[in-house]
């Protein structure tokens, strides 16, 4: 599961243990090109927003939906990808 001796805050240790034990699925995006772009943070008196959160096109969320088979389109995703972890909100002008 890994070393969590580090971790001083009850929340966040019970956190790290739980996300030994969820579940993830892959979608197979090959032959598929995806065009990627970076978008600033908002930030705000010193507070960042938009950490973890950015957008997906209704397209790659048809996509997601279609390879995983889950029927209606959620208008959110949570991901995690090599140790990162975030949301991502369909925007349907992308």
């Amino acid at each position: 599961m890994g070393f969590f001796s580090h971790i001083q805050i009850i929340a966040k240790y019970a956190s790290r243990i739980g996300q030994c034990f969820s579940t993830t699925r892959a979608i197979n995006s090959i032959g598929t090109r995806l065009n990627v772009r970076l978008i600033s943070d908002i930030k705000r008196n010193g507070y960042c927003f938009s950490d973890g959160v950015s957008m997906i096109s209704a397209f790659l969320a048809q996509m997601i939906v279609d390879e995983m088979r889950l029927g209606d389109i959620p208008s959110l995703f949570q991901f995690r990808i090599g140790g990162c972890k975030g949301v991502l909100a369909m925007d349907l002008a992308l």
